[in-house]
């Protein structure tokens, strides 16, 4: 009797093994599904990240559209998109005085980068 028994235990061991061996096989499954998400998912909120770009310049701003048109071309050539992945924010100075204080307005507004293009001494610079 006692051989039958330890034979019956032994089946029963190797069916509990198996069940462990399942369970464990699942538990790392669903780890490595978990991992698998979060990466992608914190890919995809790196990619969905919104840039601020500060744009600083001397009223009046027509006079800039140029410069603006190719800044934004330039950053849609590197793939930031205006409403989707970019904001650009604009700040037009009457006067040279005003500048620091909207330069300090793009900063708290949490801009990354300011591009900053003056004419010198008020009147329109020419190339030559």
């Amino acid at each position: 009797m006692r051989a039958a028994y330890s034979s019956g235990s032994a089946f029963v061991g190797a069916r509990v093994r198996q069940a462990r061996t399942r369970v464990l096989r699942s538990v790392l499954a669903a780890t490595s599904l978990m991992l698998t998400v979060a990466t992608v998912e914190g890919v995809a909120q790196e990619r969905t990240k919104i840039a601020r770009v500060g744009y600083l310049g001397q009223a009046p701003a027509a006079s800039f559209a140029p410069r603006v048109d190719a800044l934004r071309a330039g950053l849609l050539d590197l793939g930031y998109i205006e409403g989707r992945n970019l904001i650009l924010d604009f700040r037009w100075a009457d006067e040279r005085a005003q500048l620091p204080q909207l330069a300090e307005e793009l900063i708290r507004a949490g801009s990354e980068v300011i591009f900053a293009l003056l004419r010198r001494n008020g009147s329109r610079t020419s190339r030559h």
